[in-house]
Order: C-alpha cells, then sequence, then structure tokens
C-alpha cells in the first residue's frame, strides 16, 4: 500500500514575513524559508535573513550548502548579491568588499550580513564592532534597522 502525498508549500514568503520573524528571533521559522527563497528572483536581503536563521537554528552545514546554490546561480549577472550571500554565511571577508567607491547604503549592508556571519561564528566582539560601523553609516536602509536591534539584543545578552 503507497502512502498519500503529503501538499508541499512552494510559494516564497512574503518579505515582510521574512523580517518579522527574523526580527522575532523566530530562527527556525526563519530557516525554513531559506529553502523556498533559494531560487528566487527578487530582494536578496530575505533570503540573507533566512541563512542567518539557518545558522542560528543549527543547520549551518545547510545553510553554506544553499549559499552555495544561490552564489552560483546570482554571480553571473549579480555579483553583488552573491557576494552578499557569500559573506552572510562566512565565506566573503567584509574588508573585502567594502569601499569608499559604494555608497553608504551598500557598506551598511557589507557590515551588517558580516556582523551576522560574525554572530553565527561566535565572534561577538567582532560583531559588535561591525553593527557600529553599520550604524554610523546612518544609511537608509532595512540594514540600518536590523544592525540598531541586532546591537542593542548583543547589549542586552551581555548586560
Amino acid at each position: 500500500m503507497t502512502a498519500e502525498l503529503v501538499p508541499v508549500r512552494t510559494e516564497a514568503p512574503r518579505f515582510e514575513d521574512i523580517v518579522e520573524t527574523y526580527l522575532a528571533r523566530d530562527y527556525i521559522k526563519a530557516g525554513k524559508f531559506a529553502e523556498s527563497l533559494v531560487h528566487e528572483a527578487g530582494a536578496i536581503q530575505g533570503f540573507l535573513l533566512s541563512l542567518s536563521g539557518l545558522c542560528r537554528s543549527g543547520n549551518a552545514r545547510r545553510a553554506q550548502q544553499l549559499a552555495e546554490i544561490a552564489s552560483r546561480r546570482l554571480r553571473p549577472n549579480n555579483p553583488w548579491s552573491a557576494d552578499l550571500v557569500d559573506l552572510a554565511v562566512g565565506r566573503q571577508k567584509v574588508d573585502a568588499l567594502l569601499s569608499e567607491e559604494l555608497n553608504g547604503t551598500a557598506n551598511c549592508q557589507i557590515l551588517f550580513y558580516g556582523a551576522v556571519a560574525a554572530v553565527n561564528g561566535g565572534d561577538k566582539a567582532n560583531a559588535r564592532d561591525l553593527l557600529r560601523q553599520a550604524i554610523d553609516l546612518d544609511a537608509p536602509c532595512l540594514e540600518l534597522y536590523l544592525a540598531q536591534l541586532e546591537s542593542a539584543h548583543l547589549e542586552s545578552e551581555d548586560g
């Protein structure tokens, strides 16, 4: 006797849902979004936050696998997003990407996702420094807001 097919949700979550889940620190749920986003076109931030959730929920290996898939897909037409994916899982270095030629938003993104990778790797001192730099840029982007919240959270953990 064969089992009945189980429906699988394949549509990508809304960006707002990903951000809200990440902000709620529901890393298991945020990590689950990564599977459905790995092949999606659109804003890379949702995928990056989902990768972070995957790492923080204890599945860094799967995050690395999904990052590799996404990076290969993105690199030919969108090397910037591919670099951010690699950065978010620690396969790219902040110093290799930061540049005075980039605008404040781009540098803020680099600093925030570098801090995420540092936290995920257990280097909270480096993460604090990167978050402070991102906040000091005061760039008009989601990552500034996320950096402020992440910085406050790290301070509350230490406090």
